[in-house]
């Protein structure tokens, strides 16, 4: 049974996690994999929520589930309240089963820093690794600037008087009259 949540409040961080945990279902016997899983949908439906899931397009997640007219059935199922009720569960199952592998390789990581054993090269990267997954280190920056034109000493100023060159061009106004 999923977590008591009040409506006027959004479940955030680990009340989501919490309560995508908790959730489990009973096997419908109909769809395959996990679809058959999903209570009060049909197969296609099911099918729409998994595609939708995979790239986040309405209309090709309908293509793909087997809808004629995608754009009209991706808004509709889109709408509907079981659909999305679907889609998120099963986000935040993929949430809470991503949290985990997370969980899993800092636990590995951890041992390989502090197992003895290890080289101390071995250690120091799992230990470098760890900082750049707490966020210790700022991801190196590069600057890249993009010159659009060309050079001044690539100009052909052959044809030009000089005299054109030290006049002031007119500038126009982009939109304000009168006094700025």
């Amino acid at each position: 049974m999923p977590a008591h949540v009040d409506d006027d409040k959004e479940p955030k961080g680990i009340e989501v996690l919490d309560a995508a945990m908790e959730v489990t279902e009973e096997p419908t016997g109909k769809g395959i994999g996990w679809t058959s899983q999903i209570g009060g949908l049909n197969h296609r439906q099911a099918l729409f929520v998994s595609h939708y899931l995979e790239h986040g397009n309405g209309t090709k997640a309908a293509t793909d589930a087997g809808y004629s007219h995608a754009d009209v059935h991706a808004s509709r199922l889109l709408r509907n309240a079981k659909v999305r009720s679907a889609i998120q569960h099963q986000r935040n199952a993929l949430m809470v089963k991503t949290q985990k592998k997370g969980d899993v390789v800092i636990e590995r990581l951890w041992r390989e820093a502090e197992n003895m054993e290890n080289s101390e090269a071995v250690r120091v990267r799992a230990l470098e690794l760890l900082g750049k997954v707490h966020g210790i280190y700022e991801a190196e920056k590069k600057e890249i600037s993009v010159f659009g034109g060309s050079f001044l000493a690539d100009l052909d100023l052959s044809d030009i008087e000089e005299v054109d060159l030290l006049q002031e061009s007119p500038v126009e106004s982009i939109g304000y009259e009168g006094d700025v």
